[in-house]
């Protein structure tokens, strides 16, 4: 089970787009775009006594020390061309 702001996630069964979906080693994977600037509360549930590992990628436009992209250009269509990554992994 997982909730974002409150708002239950569906599990995604039945979902005819779900075999195209890109999944994470474990199956499974969730990206969440437009995060405001005062963040969101995930809350999830894991079952059984295992740990898991949640892993976290944050992607900001532009590049360190680079100059802004000029606004009559546009970056790769699809693809993040421009932006800085920043990646952590959480084991509960």
């Amino acid at each position: 089970a997982m909730s974002i702001n409150g708002r239950a996630l569906q599990d995604g069964k039945g979902d005819r787009y779900a075999p195209r979906y890109h999944r994470g080693e474990s199956g499974n994977i969730l990206r969440y775009f437009g995060v405001p600037p005062e963040g969101v509360d995930v809350e999830f549930t894991v079952r059984g006594s295992d740990s898991a590992a949640l892993r976290i990628v944050s992607g900001v436009p532009q590049l360190p020390g680079m100059p802004a992209r000029p606004a009559s250009l546009m970056s790769k269509p699809f693809l993040p061309t421009d932006m800085t990554f920043m990646a952590w992994t959480v084991k509960i």
